[in-house]
């Protein structure tokens, strides 16, 4: 499953296009997050946060200052050239890393996030390495449910103490261009416009048409 995963994930990932238009248009968390989460804890400076699935550095900005040392880990090389571009913080690392290896030997972490990525972890491996990465005497269990299908997840977590926040909203104003963008930075835009293309026997300006009625993005402008 984890080899399986890790495919998947460079095969939707690794595309130059996605990557950077994750970076450029999905909405980035808003601030309030880090500090509702981490709530009286935020008042002194904590020692290691590791941000695991950390994509273009979404979770890990918001949460990095109020940390000595952070370590960003994920499978896309591409995420992660686009999270050191934008990267300003000098206690911040990015590094090619697994869930279900957790690149962090014998130190102890104070949190531990995932941003939006637990539904691609092997979780069972993951909560495990968790659990052996963690200073558990110091801090209890901390994530934050964002979705109807990570209900499922929290339902599932084997920790005694779990918290979920509904209060927590953010408001954007998207232009057409906008909504285009974030459409084509979903995971299986590209999989499917390039299937969607390779199956189109027609001519090159015959073809470009057509496709332009099959793109999601361009549809939703339309309605």
């Amino acid at each position: 499953v984890v080899i399986n995963c890790f495919f998947l994930l460079l095969l939707f990932y690794e595309s130059n296009s996605i990557s950077e238009k994750y970076k450029k248009y999905r909405p980035h968390y808003p601030t309030q997050l880090a500090t509702e989460t981490l709530g009286d804890l935020k008042g002194k400076k904590l020692n290691f946060l590791l941000d695991v699935g950390c994509g273009g550095g979404q979770t890990t900005n918001i949460f990095a200052p109020y940390f000595h040392e952070v370590l960003a880990i994920d499978v896309s090389e591409n995420q992660l050239k686009e999270a050191k571009s934008q990267n300003k913080l000098a206690h911040v690392t990015y590094k090619q890393g697994f869930a279900e290896t957790l690149p962090c030997d014998d130190v102890s972490a104070d949190i531990i996030t995932a941003g939006a990525a637990l539904h691609w972890f092997n979780r069972p491996k993951f909560y495990n390495e968790q659990l052996e990465t963690k200073n558990n005497s110091k801090l209890e269990n901390i994530y934050r449910i964002s979705s109807n299908k990570y209900l499922k997840i929290l339902d599932e977590m084997p920790y005694s103490k779990k918290r979920r926040f509904d209060n927590i909203s953010m408001e954007r104003f998207w232009s057409f261009d906008d909504v285009k963008g974030f459409i084509q930075s979903v995971d299986i835009y590209d999989i499917y416009m390039k299937r969607k293309e390779n199956e189109l026997h027609l001519s090159y300006e015959e073809r470009k048409t057509k496709l332009l009625e099959l793109d999601p993005s361009e549809e939703f402008v339309r309605l």
